[in-house]
C-alpha cells in the first residue's frame, strides 16, 4: 500500500503536524505517539481538507490568539 502525506491539527497545539502514512488512523497514531499523548484530539486536515474546514480552522486560530 502506498504512503501519502497527512497534515494533522492537534488540540492545544498551534503547529500542524505532517507525516507520511498508509491511512488516517496510522497518521494520527504516529502523531499521538510522537507527542506522548494517546488521548490527544486529532483532526486530519490534508488530504481531506475542504474550503469550509480551512475557514473554520482559520477562525479558531484567530479566536485562540485573542
Amino acid at each position: 500500500m502506498k504512503n501519502q502525506k497527512f497534515e494533522i491539527a492537534v488540540a492545544g497545539y498551534d503547529y500542524r503536524f505532517k507525516t507520511y502514512a498508509r491511512d488516517g488512523v496510522e497518521a494520527s497514531v504516529k502523531v499521538k505517539c510522537f507527542l506522548g499523548r494517546p488521548d490527544a484530539e486529532c483532526t486530519i486536515l490534508i488530504p481531506t481538507l475542504n474550503d469550509d474546514l480551512r475557514e473554520t480552522e482559520s477562525c479558531r486560530r484567530q479566536v485562540a490568539r485573542r
